[in-house]
């Protein structure tokens, strides 16, 4: 899955503030949920809890075009660690 999300400096703070429609929560701590949702009747049958936090300026600056990319267990649902890397 793939999704873009924008990246603007935090007011105040040396953090980066990612924005877009997937981003979720406030800007020092934002994330990215990867849901499963149910076909029939609704509902979520597990949700993951991607942290942004480790992505930096450094590592938006190198990626330049590429992609940053994560890899999970999909077998979890919770907040999950998170190893952020350049595509």
């Amino acid at each position: 899955m793939e999704v873009q999300v924008r990246v603007a400096p935090s007011p105040g703070a040396d953090d980066l503030n990612f924005l877009g429609p997937f981003t979720h929560g406030p800007p020092a701590n934002r994330h990215l949920y990867l849901s499963q949702g149910k076909t029939e009747g609704g509902g979520w049958v597990k949700r993951i809890k991607l942290h942004m936090a480790s992505i930096t300026a450094e590592m938006i600056t190198a990626a330049g075009e590429r992609a940053i990319e994560t890899v999970v267990d999909g077998r979890l649902a919770a907040t999950v660690p998170t190893q952020w890397r350049i595509a």
